[in-house]
């Protein structure tokens, strides 16, 4: 296989070249650390894709290659505990089959490319790898979980390229080096060209991130404390909803002291709905009172109708001290597709009564900031409930609304024990990169996590632990995405359209010189 790399004649040796680059991306992309795997592992589907005899074997490949990546890499998806195993194994084998035939489509885009323009074209298609990101952001159907630009999500040095475009140009910079190394074969040029790009972006990230630390570290913006109860989500109702009330007060008052600025509990710590259950209203309140300290909790909020039909949202909500009981509330925006609502019920209103064991839940209206009073001053927080912190425009949406502070609520319980608790760390603290945001993460069973402003973890809270984590979070610095490098989302689909039409056109001319 590797001695036919460079020229890949038949069917069956094009098909094993995409397998093999779907088991290094496997290999490269986190927990496992490998991610120089990916610098070079897009190289043999790319030499396949462009030797590929039609469009449907093109769509083959990329399907070939995008199945292997998922399967090793969201196979954690049929790990949900948090409804039956068949429904749990049919749900992932939904996920990376739908994310696969996305990626065959590439596939045929990629190699239409190449047809029309020769091998150099494998640069042109690093514009649909990046535009591919910002769909999979957008939409009903939005997963932007897997991706070229997770591969580097342990290397901080790479990820600062984030600071400058997002994430996506991290996807467009792995998607370079690969398409450099096809076109150029086994020629030096093609070589010293990826070793100076790798050696560059990384010296360039080294030094960006030291500077940016050493800008940020010291300021004190908020002496933050989050609690991580470690609650089995199976047994949270069986042991009754105060519980859960009475261990975060018991294990908060015990780890907060009277610096304590913030105080942080995870996504859903109050499993009712808070505006409506009185005790834990009023004790939410005294403790804001007692230890004179802002609570930010997850929990559940619903809109009650005079037809006794109820809206539920996956909320969270500020309590802050003598607030006489005045919650600020936030209703999470990004939801999980098929987890916490059917995707697609604007078309299909009916798909909304369809019961697969997940949450029905309404999507809010906007990502928000919070005004959170800081001894004789206010910071603004913004906050990201769980899945929300692997969306880049939410983490711009709360910088240009002016936030000081990201503060992400999570419960992965559902995951323990695979690499999904490490993989949304590390897409989380992309938010901090790009936004210049000290980043805040309260989770349920782990992994919790302060994020400095250049994407530095600076404490951990690890898996399945009962405890909690305090740190005085940095003020935030500005940096060239949320000044306008957020607009290369935008640009990437232009530039995208452009491309298809004009190898359209190209391809029609050239049909009609044959």
């Amino acid at each position: 296989m590797i001695q036919n790399l460079h020229h890949p004649h038949a069917t069956r040796e094009r098909q094993l070249l995409a397998a093999f680059s779907g088991m290094l991306l496997i290999l490269a992309t986190p927990p496992t650390p490998l991610h120089f795997l990916a610098w070079f592992g897009l190289v043999p589907y790319f030499k396949a894709l462009e030797y590929a005899t039609s469009r449907r074997e093109a769509w083959n490949l990329g399907f070939i290659f995008a199945v292997i990546w998922h399967v090793g890499t969201s196979y954690w998806i049929a790990w949900n505990s948090g409804t039956i195993l068949i429904v749990s194994i049919i749900s992932a084998i939904g996920a990376i089959l739908v994310l696969s035939l996305w990626y065959g489509l590439l596939a045929v885009f990629h190699r239409w490319l190449t047809v029309t323009f020769g091998s150099w074209a494998h640069f042109l298609a690093i514009i649909l790898y990046m535009a591919s990101d910002v769909v999979g952001q957008s939409g009903d159907w939005s997963f932007p979980w897997i991706s070229f630009a997770l591969t580097q999500g342990m290397s901080l040095p790479i990820l600062q390229l984030a600071s400058i475009g997002g994430s996506i140009l991290i996807t467009g910079w792995v998607a370079f080096l690969n398409a450099s190394l096809a076109i150029g074969g086994r020629r030096w040029p093609s070589f010293v060209l990826v070793i100076l790009l790798i050696s560059g972006t990384w010296i360039w990230g080294y030094l960006r991130e030291a500077e940016v630390f050493e800008q940020s570290n010291g300021t004190q913006l908020a002496t933050v404390s989050m609690i991580q109860g470690n609650i089995n989500p199976e047994y949270k109702y069986q042991l009754g909803t105060y519980y859960s009330l009475n261990m975060y007060d018991g294990l908060s008052s015990a780890n907060v002291d009277d610096e304590t600025d913030l105080i942080i509990w995870p996504e859903n710590a109050a499993p009712v709905y808070v505006e409506q259950d009185y005790r834990w209203r009023r004790q939410l309140q005294q403790f804001a009172d007692r230890v004179d300290a802002s609570l930010i909790t997850g929990g559940r909020y619903a809109e009650f109708h005079d037809d006794n039909s109820r809206t539920p949202y996956n909320a969270a909500f500020l309590i802050n001290p003598q607030g006489n009981q005045k919650f600020n509330i936030y209703k999470k925006v990004y939801l999980v597709p098929f987890g916490e609502r059917v995707p697609f019920q604007w078309i299909l209103p009916m798909l909304g009564s369809l019961n697969f064991g997940q949450a029905e839940f309404a999507a809010g209206e906007d990502i928000i900031t919070w005004p959170v009073p800081i001894n004789d001053d206010l910071i603004r927080v913004s906050p990201l409930i769980c899945y929300e912190a692997i969306f880049p425009q939410a983490g711009w949406k709360a910088a240009h609304k002016q936030a000081d502070l990201l503060v992400n609520m999570t419960n992965d319980t559902w995951f323990t024990g695979t690499g999904q608790q490490v993989q949304h760390l590390l897409l989380s603290r992309m938010r901090s990169i790009e936004t210049g945001r000290s980043l805040a993460r309260a989770t349920n069973t782990g992994i919790s996590a302060f994020v400095s402003p250049s994407g530095r973890i600076m404490k951990t809270l690890g898996s399945d632990l009962r405890g909690a984590i305090t740190h005085t979070v940095e003020t935030p610095i500005d940096t060239p995405y949320i000044q306008g490098g957020w607009r290369l989302n935008s640009g990437m689909l232009y530039a995208a359209a452009v491309l298809l039409l004009v190898t359209a056109v190209v391809s029609l001319v050239q049909r009609k010189r044959q």
